[in-house]
């Protein structure tokens, strides 16, 4: 994996996966758990669901990329305790997080972080359970043809109604898609979310995607009519005017652009020929990006958005514009520790918890083996 070249040590992303790879067995539980994390956006601390999920991609990939057997049992045994009751007791929804106030399942992206994992792991290692329980899982999820959303499911299988919140239709529709080859129903689901997203998404003039889904008010009245849990929906249409002037609001979107577009590349990879990729909305947030790049590299002044913005672009770039691997790499090395080698994870310097930092090594498991400039770029 590392290369020499001119007496210096070269260091790649498949280097960094095995390395992380290897901190992920130092710190595995006995039941193939990891230890939990924090949610960084709210501070708010989590179930082992979301690290197990992510240490369970980076071993995935670190087997593929190595063949080692200690890589591919610790593997199994994340996939095993996933597919346990440990983390799913009402056989509904899995339990990601314990927040007064809040549903235990973190709305539609909790749940997609587990298909995401079951499938990358099924795919891997093999192991066609994992991918039956990600059908199962994404199978949960009530879906509205009109509004084109799906609903949150309580842990216990209440129905939450629909999430609000574009990102996390996105990342959901992101992650079902790479189970979309399995199941007729998974496809056209996600299909039909890319058919209604030029209603349900909208921008700001410079190009900003909205925090919240804005369906059109006619079918947001007619779910609301027949299903009285929906009248969450209001809220929206009360919200979305007073947030179009809230500088806050336009902040904590700013942090989410590259989130909501990393969410879009999942889908553009089983749909790449449909018709929104052309469309106002989508090249518009794809233009904010570019233009507002080293901003968004630096980091948005918010707790609120993407933590590797960086990684996010390189999976960006990388999709919708073929863009070249020396423009990934400095993409992904913007991200990196000063010396990515020493601590427990490449993304050491992250203002995050230590479990949570050390994890998100697995956002490098989509992308190719790049090989990573021999010091960290500062001209962004």
């Amino acid at each position: 994996m590392s290369s020499a070249s001119s007496g210096e040590q070269s260091l790649s992303t498949y280097d960094l996966i095995v390395r992380g790879a290897e901190e992920a067995i130092r710190v595995q539980e006995e039941d193939g758990s990891f230890p939990p994390g924090r949610n960084y956006s709210y501070d708010e601390k989590s179930t082992p669901v979301r690290t197990t999920t992510q240490w369970l991609r980076t071993l995935a990939k670190a087997h593929e990329i190595t063949g080692e057997r200690r890589f591919e049992r610790a593997a199994n045994d994340a996939i095993d305790v996933l597919l346990s009751p440990a983390f799913r007791p009402k056989e509904a929804t899995y339990h990601c997080r314990d927040v007064a106030g809040k549903d235990s399942c973190n709305g539609l992206v909790g749940q997609a972080s587990v298909i995401r994992a079951l499938s990358f792991a099924a795919d891997s290692l093999g192991r066609e359970d994992a991918l039956s329980r990600a059908v199962e899982l994404f199978d949960v999820h009530p879906f509205n043809d009109d509004l084109g959303l799906w609903e949150i499911v309580e842990i216990d299988g209440t129905l939450l109604s629909f999430d609000r919140t574009l990102n996390h239709q996105l990342l959901f529709a992101g992650a079902a898609a790479r189970i979309s080859s399995e199941s007729p129903a998974v496809r056209e689901r996600v299909k039909v979310l890319l058919d209604r997203l030029e209603e349900n998404m909208e921008n700001r003039s410079n190009g900003l995607i909205r925090h919240y889904v804005h369906p059109p008010i006619g079918s947001m009245l007619k779910a609301v009519f027949k299903t009285p849990r929906h009248r969450v929906l209001l809220r929206n249409e009360v919200t979305h005017h007073y947030y179009t002037r809230s500088a806050e609001r336009r902040m904590k979107e700013r942090g989410y652009q590259t989130v909501n577009l990393t969410g879009l590349v999942g889908i553009h990879d089983a749909f790449p020929s449909h018709p929104f990729w052309e469309s106002e909305q989508f090249q518009g947030a794809l233009e904010f990006v570019h233009r507002h790049e080293s901003e968004l590299l630096r980091g948005v002044k918010t707790k609120h958005g993407d933590a590797l913005p960086g990684v996010s672009m390189a999976k960006i770039y990388r999709e919708f514009e073929g863009s070249a691997e020396s423009t990934l790499a400095e993409l992904v090395a913007v991200e990196l520790s000063e010396d990515p080698t020493d601590g427990r994870t490449p993304f050491e310097s992250l203002d995050v918890d230590e479990e949570t930092a050390a994890a998100l090594v697995c956002e490098l498991v989509d992308l190719p083996n790049l090989q990573l400039p021999s010091s960290r770029p500062d001209s962004w």
